[in-house]
């Protein structure tokens, strides 16, 4: 942890800097990356001529790291679309129905309109997506 000094005013504080903000800051970054691999995913599972259990495998992999990293940032909405795509690929894997792909680019068309809102926000609206939650209201994420 760091502390540095700030002086407003004339009275003198004590700013504490854990870097978390700095890693938040990059995850934001990240999900630019991750959006691209998400659409190039969705292409790839829409011309899939033979089974695709590898672009899913893939496709459920990043979603639970989305998932809980966007959680560890308090970024609630990703957190629980990243979820739902990853319990619709599960779906997708488990059965061949057709509802089951319905349900996974529905999911999978979220997250990414999720992130490409997110990332197109200023970045002092941006800080307004990360409200800080109870231990409670985190666990209902993966309920």
């Amino acid at each position: 942890m760091r502390v540095t000094r700030s002086q407003p005013d004339t009275a003198e504080r004590l700013v504490f800097d854990d870097g978390f903000a700095e890693l938040r800051e990059s995850f934001r970054t990240r999900l630019g990356s991750d959006r691209i691999h998400l659409v190039a995913l969705s292409t790839s599972l829409a011309h899939a001529v033979g089974p695709s259990a590898l672009i899913l495998n893939d496709l459920r992999n990043r979603a639970h790291r989305l998932s809980g990293t966007a959680a560890i940032f308090e970024l609630v909405e990703i957190a629980k679309a990243a979820r739902s795509l990853e319990l619709a690929v599960d779906s997708a894997l488990a059965s061949s129905a057709h509802d089951a792909g319905a349900c996974l680019c529905a999911a999978m068309d979220a997250l990414i309109h999720l992130i490409a809102t997110l990332s197109q926000e200023a970045p002092c609206m941006r800080a307004s997506v990360a409200q800080p939650r109870s231990r409670a209201g985190k666990r209902t994420l993966h309920s």
